[in-house]
């Protein structure tokens, strides 16, 4: 069977998009025999192979065509192609490029949205990254693709012409996942009539790398654990809360005793003063104490960074993937939100007052987050051992 993922990749700067992606790959290895799988990477910017997994026999299509014109281009054909395979003509030779080339090939299209970019908000969510995915849609639709989208974050809408493109084509697939309620409410607010199911982020069954290769890289980036160990995934959008954060991490070296481990879950190479590692270094400056954090510096596989988060006593998180990570590895978690899907996924894990708004982060917030979970943290671990495997078994 021929499977075409689109909105997803294996090669992505943003670790949860290759996180969600290597899980698809995982549960349709489990679940077919002998699948033979491609990936479409749209958005060549994200294109980042460098110290990324590669996973075999996947093959991987690199869409360098985003102009207007192409994409128009392709659209025009996919319409001339159905419409003469609908009198019976063969029409191959009109499938002049590799991408129309595997949309014919495939037996059926899986949308990932890279998570949760099918959407459109005026100060969150893409336009052009939503009208890419609407365009790729289109295509599986018009070559008469069953369309799945796998578990995701949808929504919201901004606008009657995207909530009716969403609708349609949400309308035209086979099944939809959603991960979490909130997205589920707004299909159901849209009167989407295609069958919905609630089904974890795939993301849950990506397994760490071994014990011997995480201390291997602890021991490289100098990360100590002679005392409790607090993870932290930082990402641009807290640059105006460093303040508050370097009270917060003042607080956990001496009043807890505790070190910590900024761990970057993206890398930035267009808009450096945005990769995670520069934010943890600009914060690091504003803390009193500074010998028991530190910063991982290296570029790391998705199992990797969740081997390495795995050895957290306690982790606080800003990029969703990275919490999933701490909570798979049965490590309490805090997250700070900044868009629905985050409440939502810590909803389905139990651990719904664990969740900041980026908006409200304070000093004493935050605190007051850290100080009530880590009261309990052995209790809340042990919550965590029985509840993620059963959130592994529905994925």
């Amino acid at each position: 069977m021929n499977l075409l993922i689109i909105g997803g990749t294996i090669f992505a700067k943003n670790r949860g998009v290759a996180a969600i992606t290597k899980g698809c790959v995982v549960c349709l290895r489990k679940s077919l025999k002998n699948p033979q799988i491609t990936i479409i990477h749209s958005f060549v910017e994200s294109y980042y192979p460098r110290r990324t997994a590669y996973l075999k026999n996947v093959k991987v299509v690199l869409d360098t065509e985003e102009s207007f014109r192409n994409v128009a281009l392709r659209i025009f054909i996919a319409i001339l192609y159905k419409m003469l395979s609908f009198f019976r003509v063969k029409a191959k030779i009109l499938l002049y490029d590799r991408v129309l080339k595997e949309y014919e090939n495939a037996d059926i299209v899986i949308n990932l949205s890279y998570g949760d970019m099918f959407a459109y908000t005026k100060d969150l969510y893409s336009k052009r990254v939503f009208l890419t995915l609407a365009y790729h849609c289109m295509l599986a639709i018009l070559f008469n693709k069953p369309l799945f989208f796998f578990p995701q974050s949808i929504g919201p809408f901004y606008g009657k012409f995207y909530r009716f493109l969403a609708r349609f084509i949400l309308n035209q697939c086979d099944v939809v996942m959603v991960r979490e309620k909130i997205s589920y409410g707004y299909l159901l607010e849209m009167k989407v009539a295609t069958s919905i199911f609630l089904v974890p982020d795939l993301s849950f069954v990506v397994k760490p790398v071994s014990n011997k290769r995480v201390f291997e890289i602890l021991s490289k980036e100098k990360v100590e654990l002679n005392r409790p160990l607090v993870g932290f995934a930082l990402r641009d959008n807290l640059y105006p809360r460093l303040s508050e954060i370097s009270k917060v991490i003042d607080y956990l070296n001496s009043n807890m005793n505790t070190g910590v481990v900024f761990i970057p879950h993206d890398s930035k190479t267009v808009n450096y003063c945005n990769d995670p590692r520069v934010i943890a270094r600009k914060l690091l400056k504003k803390v009193n104490v500074k010998r028991q954090n530190s910063v991982v510096e290296g570029d790391y596989t998705v199992e990797e960074l969740r081997g390495l988060i795995g050895k957290c006593d306690l982790f606080i998180g800003a990029y969703m993937h990275a919490n999933i990570s701490a909570l798979s590895m049965c490590v309490p978690t805090i997250a700070i939100s900044y868009s629905h899907k985050t409440q939502g996924i810590m909803d389905s894990v139990g651990l719904s007052e664990f969740v900041l708004d980026v908006n409200e982060l304070t000093a004493t917030n935050l605190i007051n987050k850290i100080e009530k979970m880590y009261n309990n943290i052995h209790e809340y671990r042990e919550y965590l051992k029985r509840r993620i495997p059963i959130i592994r078994e529905a994925v």
